[in-house]
């Protein structure tokens, strides 16, 4: 297929998101309906432009994949069942504070936090960022974590 070959010549390292994405993007949008085909070893096979775009640009970003096949999918009749896909996979990301949370409880928990010698706020419902020994950014997340002397 002659657009792989023009992308091994434009593009000759792999970049998510780079060269490859500057090359496919601009192919989903002048011709969505027309189909590549790739080598995936040891078969050959075929894929929309739109999807090949989507894997270049976005390379597993489940955010990027939304947000590129809802695009896609107004713009030029892609599949909606792709775009159901690849959003139910970004809206099942965990927030990043609920990611700090569940950081914070395993510390507390494999280093006895029942036993610290100051433990004010871990394990409540107050806001983590409020928890002795923790410092938050702006956007209330865990940046430091100061638990010295502390009976660990």
């Amino acid at each position: 297929d002659y657009r792989n070959g023009a992308e091994a010549m434009c593009c000759p390292e792999y970049d998510v998101g780079g060269c490859r994405c500057d090359f496919w993007e601009p192919m989903c949008n002048e011709f969505p309906d027309m189909s590549t085909t790739y080598y995936h070893f040891p078969q050959k096979r075929s894929k929309d432009v739109c999807r090949y775009a989507l894997d270049e640009c976005c390379g597993g970003n489940e955010h990027c994949e939304c947000d590129f096949s809802t695009h896609a999918t107004s713009s030029f009749a892609l599949d909606s069942v792709y775009v159901e896909q690849t959003c139910h996979a970004a809206n099942d990301i965990v927030p990043e504070h609920a990611l700090d949370l569940r950081m914070l409880e395993t510390i507390y928990n494999k280093t006895e936090g029942d036993h610290w010698s100051n433990k004010a706020g871990w394990m409540t419902d107050q806001d983590h960022c409020t928890w002795h020994g923790i410092t938050c950014n702006d956007r209330n997340n865990v940046i430091k974590i100061m638990l010295k002397s502390n009976n660990l």
